[in-house]
């Protein structure tokens, strides 16, 4: 049956990477010891990469190569921006199975690195962030069983599944899944169940696999393949761009996991209207590639690789927020397959509607929990006629906060506030070539229609940043310099992988009013330098919301508890202030504990009430946002 990725190629194009990064001899990031094996043992060199240009990067297995992998060879020697961080992370781990022939086990990770570096944005990354032992163990002695013998296979957590040959998927639905999506729609090679299973950018582990993966390229097929799910009563799950960190694309109960990333076209722009139709699967950065040309733009900008599908259903925002609001107050109107698998559109492409209950912002946060969305309207912008984007460090993170706090307040026209603590700043340096000050840092985006209007708000920010004790700011030079100072920022957590590589990161995601952000971050300072763990910080301080990454050995128990403490200290001060415990990145699994204590019994009940009207069965995304219910799920 034909595959949607390729694995030799893919095997191919990752020794072309270990190559390149050993003929460099700077090997990964550092301290790692696979660097010597890596120089001595890589397999012989492709031809030369140095003829190629910059960001042209290309082999028969990474047709998308886009943006957040490798950014050309200007920075480390010859290495691309991302070296340190992200090849400490996948190709490392790609090599060693590699040098020592094993090749079953390099599939599976090549398949990994192959997935993300092609429209999900560093999903190899995911191998290098597990232990070599816990891949011997479970996952090659999963592949052989599941390969070699096909019928009853482990999946590597005891799990046993039985039906067809490859996932376990019952006949009946199997021939359901083909004749909704065709036969070439339907993957279930254990590699491909793997990589969607296990989150590859958190510490969210495997429970069970789905039984398939499913590809369809329409609504209606969409539609098709939760009709089947829901006559068996099999779980479905949507996955977009992969790029969750709360674990919303496991499948704790196994089931079918529904890939968009076929549905991912531009159905309509309405530029008189500032609006367009999009499919769920179109990231938000080859959204605005479309829309660039018109002069317009889409202005949410979570993570590289995000889709609008899933930053929908996550109501996720970015470091925009602060000027343009989150997804909820930019999606005009949605259509979803409910878990019946009846069609629903949620309202009308107007500016404005009071037409019946908002089934747009009902399933907007609804992480998958009460439809799978096909169809997106979302809300455009003009680009800026002109910008500014200034950096500068200050003595400490309470007084970066307080600054930040102060611009929002001057009422300047900031489209961006974002705070990075000075461990963050090493990563970034590090990973970037830079040499900014190591200490906590605001960078900041202003626009205006005039330069006379710009100059007035630079100065008002400049007056701010000054009376708050900040050092030199510094401006970016030129439209490109802009824009490479915010990929980098965009990029910081791959950056911030280089601190510690081999580990995994909790992430934090709390959020508190304006007023209490300063005390909160102090806080939460206090608590991460009494760790040995490294635990990076960065803000969009501009709308009170702040991320620690917690680096841990999920091999070790110790570093494991004390992860997880800090995350709760760090989360129940938030609550406390009237925060919240995620401002952007959803609930999931990650902090399904913690949404009675923020919002109350009554609350969460209500929440029950609506889930179990609209899926009965409980089939969609079991295990999010709220519990799976007993009764639910054969």
């Amino acid at each position: 049956m034909p595959r949607p990725h390729h694995c030799r190629s893919t095997l191919r194009a990752a020794r072309q990477i270990v190559a390149a990064v050993a003929g460099a001899r700077t090997g990964i990031a550092s301290g790692s010891a696979l660097a010597p094996a890596l120089i001595a043992h890589s397999p012989p060199p492709p031809p030369p990469l140095a003829a190629a240009p910059p960001h042209s990067f290309r082999s028969s297995a990474f047709p998308a190569f886009e943006g957040a992998a490798v950014r050309g060879t200007a920075r480390h020697g010859g290495l691309p921006a991302y070296a340190g961080a992200l090849l400490s992370a996948a190709a490392a781990a790609v090599a060693a199975a590699v040098v020592a022939g094993e090749e079953t086990l390099a599939r599976s990770e090549c398949e990994g690195v192959e997935r993300g570096m092609n429209g999900r944005e560093t999903r190899g990354a995911e191998m290098g962030e597990r232990k070599g032992e816990e891949v011997r163990e479970k996952e090659r002695g999963a592949a052989t069983a599941e390969r070699g013998e096909e019928k009853g296979a482990g999946e590597g957590e005891g799990e046993k599944e039985r039906g067809a040959e490859r996932g376990g998927l019952a006949a009946e639905v199997r021939a359901g899944l083909v004749a909704a999506v065709g036969e070439e729609g339907v993957v279930e090679e254990w590699d491909e169940r793997h990589s969607h299973a296990k989150p590859w950018n958190s510490y969210h582990q495997v429970a069970k696999l789905p039984a398939a993966v499913v590809y369809p390229r329409s609504t209606e097929q969409v539609a098709a393949v939760v009709r089947v799910c829901a006559q068996h009563g099999v779980p479905v799950v949507a996955y977009g761009g992969g790029t969750s960190l709360e674990g919303h694309t496991t499948t704790p109960m196994g089931g079918v996991t529904i890939n968009m990333t076929r549905m991912a076209s531009v159905l309509a722009v309405h530029a008189a209207d500032m609006d367009a139709v999009v499919q769920p699967g179109i990231t938000w950065g080859a959204l605005n590639d479309h829309l660039r040309p018109l002069g317009l733009f889409f202005p949410l900008d979570p993570g590289p690789g995000a889709t609008i599908g899933g930053m929908a259903a996550t109501r996720c925002s970015g470091s925009l927020a602060v000027r343009y609001g989150t997804m909820r107050d930019n999606v005009i109107a949605l259509k979803a397959v409910l878990a019946s698998g009846e069609v629903v559109k949620t309202a009308a492409r107007t500016r404005k509607s009071a037409a019946g209950y908002d089934l747009t912002r009902l399933l907007i946060g609804s992480e998958g929990t009460l439809g799978v969305i096909t169809e997106v309207t979302v809300r455009l912008h003009r680009i800026p006629t002109l910008s500014a984007v200034a950096m500068c460090p200050f003595p400490s993170i309470r007084a970066a906060a307080d600054a930040a706090i102060a611009t929002v307040h001057s009422g300047v026209e900031a489209s961006r506030v974002e705070l990075l603590d000075d461990v963050m700043l090493r990563a970034f340096n590090q990973a970037n070539g830079y040499s900014y000050p190591q200490q906590p840092t605001l960078m900041f985006e202003l626009t205006a229609a005039t330069p006379e209007h710009l100059a007035q708000q630079l100065a008002v920010v400049r007056g701010v940043a000054e009376a708050h004790g900040a050092g030199k700011m510094r401006f970016a030079e030129g439209e490109e310099e802009k824009r490479e100072l915010w990929r980098a920022r965009k990029e910081a957590l791959w950056a911030a992988y280089s601190l510690r590589p081999g580990t995994e990161p909790l992430i934090t995601d709390v959020c508190v009013p304006l007023s209490r952000l300063a005390e909160c971050m102090d806080a939460t300072k206090a608590d991460v330098q009494r760790s040995a763990l490294p635990c990076p910080m960065l803000a969009h301080a501009g709308d009170g919301n702040f991320h620690v990454c917690i680096f841990f050995d999920p091999t070790s128990a110790e570093e494991t508890a004390e992860a997880k403490a800090l995350s709760a200290a760090i989360t129940l001060r938030a609550l406390a202030m009237d925060g919240t415990c995620t401002g952007e990145h959803g609930v999931g699994v990650g902090k399904t504990q913690y949404l009675e204590r923020e919002l109350g019994q009554e609350a969460v009940g209500a929440m029950q009430a609506v889930k179990d009207a609209l899926d009965p069965q409980g089939i969609l995304n079991p295990g999010k946002v709220l519990p799976p219910r007993p009764h639910c799920l054969s």
